[in-house]
Parts: C-alpha cells; sequence; structure tokens
C-alpha cells in the first residue's frame, strides 16, 4: 500500500515511457543542446521550442496537449 501511494504522488502523467516523450525530449535537446549532433541544424539555425512548452511543471503536458489536437497518432 505505501509502494501504491508513493508512486502514485511521484507519477505527474503517467507518460514518460511514450513515443510523444520521447518526441518531446529529442526536440528539446536539438533546439537546445549545444552539444547535440543535430543542434546545428535546429537550435543553430534559429529554431526554437516555446516557452509554453519549456515550463518546468508543465511543459511536457502543454506540448502533449497540441499534439493530441493537432493530430498526432500514437502509430507512426
Amino acid at each position: 500500500m505505501r509502494t501504491e501511494l508513493t508512486v502514485k504522488r511521484n507519477t505527474k502523467h503517467g507518460l514518460a515511457d511514450t513515443r510523444l516523450k520521447g518526441i518531446y525530449e529529442k526536440m528539446k535537446q536539438r533546439c537546445l543542446s549545444k552539444n547535440h549532433k543535430q543542434y546545428r541544424d535546429y537550435g543553430g539555425r534559429g529554431i526554437r521550442v516555446c516557452e509554453e512548452w519549456l515550463d518546468k511543471e508543465n511543459g511536457f503536458m502543454n506540448f502533449y496537449t497540441w499534439a493530441m489536437s493537432n493530430g498526432y497518432r500514437k502509430k507512426a
């Protein structure tokens, strides 16, 4: 019971291991990390991630909501 409560308390959205979460993280790396091998093609060219998606508390959920309302499908 205690383990279940701890997991529930520490789980924000339950989407950590999803394809969309991976897309989100890789997008941020390409645009923000100068050490990323593709940075020059994205962040280096001025491509930026909107502030709403970089919010510490709700950034991923903001991205998730946008993706779902703009036609994202789970299967590639």
